[in-house]
């Protein structure tokens, strides 16, 4: 928590901190979701305040661990710190399809899972279709443009086309090919 409270970009702040919570939670088996894994797939662009995991653990069993962080349980049933002003959420439990592929990224002394571009980049074409959300529509343009080259494309157009946004895909795809 350290190296979090005294890193000055947002987005690594908060890897910092989902590494720290991951640890902390060892060996019980977590990763993160949401707004964070698009914060670090854009490198910061988008920013949130809060990181949300899915972990195996029930969420008594979280709680001695996040306070001894310096965490405090909120009403609401997330936790924030203080000084740094982060929110931790435990919205989902663990996705078996997820799991396999997960990405770690090594800080050095610690590591964090998050999901797969592929997977976060769906979340967000599904939000676009579903919900009318053209943020998350942005946002997925902004993914493929920084990230085409190591994209799994076969992956993510049957998984796009399953979920009901292959359309979209396809349009985002080709924008972002510059086959506007």
């Amino acid at each position: 928590m350290r190296a979090a409270e005294q890193e000055p970009e947002h987005w690594k702040r908060l890897l910092l901190v989902a590494a720290a919570v991951s640890e902390a939670l060892a060996p019980s088996p977590t990763y993160v979701v949401g707004g964070m894994v698009v914060e670090s797939y854009t490198q910061g662009a988008y920013m949130t305040r809060d990181i949300d995991f899915a972990a195996a653990l029930l969420r008594e069993e979280i709680g001695p661990a996040v306070e001894a962080l310096g965490f405090q349980r909120m009403p609401s049933g997330s936790w924030v710190h203080p000084q740094m002003r982060v929110v931790l959420d435990f919205p989902g439990r663990l996705d078996a399809e997820e799991t396999t592929r997960l990405v770690t990224i090594d800080l050095g002394p610690a590591a964090v899972r998050i999901l797969a571009l592929e997977d976060i980049v769906l979340d967000r074409l599904q939000a676009a279709v579903h919900w009318q959300d053209l943020a998350s529509e942005e946002w997925v343009r902004h993914m493929l443009a920084a990230h085409a080259a190591r994209i799994d494309w076969s992956f993510l157009e049957a998984a796009a086309e399953g979920a009901g946004c292959g359309a979209l895909l396809s349009r985002l795809r080709a924008e972002a090919a510059g086959d506007r």
